[in-house]
């Protein structure tokens, strides 16, 4: 017969119940959530640490570009704008607000609003200028 091992909560050690998926790893939301609080807390230490090395002139801290540039970016197929993936924002995020993904909707089913027939046009107006 073969061997059978619990599998034990990556928060607070106690056993899994059983039955649950494989891919599973807390016990319970609770355990999940302060899993979560304590990465969050010690990348927040990091950076806060790095600052006070920077602010006391013993090193460099990165430049606000470095550490944008180990982000994806997205831009709106909307309106245009720019953002960087980061914790809060989605890393499969489309739109850059609720406003532009119902702007992408409504265009879709043929109800397009004013602002967005208006952006339109001065889009075409700029690609008219540059050819």
């Amino acid at each position: 017969m073969g061997r059978t091992s619990t599998r034990r909560c990556a928060g607070c050690g106690a056993a899994l119940p059983a039955g649950v998926r494989a891919s599973r790893r807390f016990c319970d939301a609770a355990c999940r959530a302060v899993a979560w609080r304590e990465r969050r807390r010690s990348s927040q230490a990091y950076a806060a640490a790095v600052a006070e090395l920077v602010a006391a002139g013993i090193a460099q801290g990165p430049s606000s570009r470095q550490v944008r540039a180990q982000y994806p970016s997205a831009a709106c197929p909307v309106c245009g704008r720019r953002w960087w993936v980061t914790v809060s924002r989605r890393s499969d995020a489309v739109y850059c607000s609720p406003r532009c993904r119902t702007a992408a909707w409504r265009e879709r089913t043929g109800q397009v609003p004013q602002w967005l027939a208006g952006l339109r046009a001065q889009q075409a107006r700029l690609q008219q200028r540059s050819s």
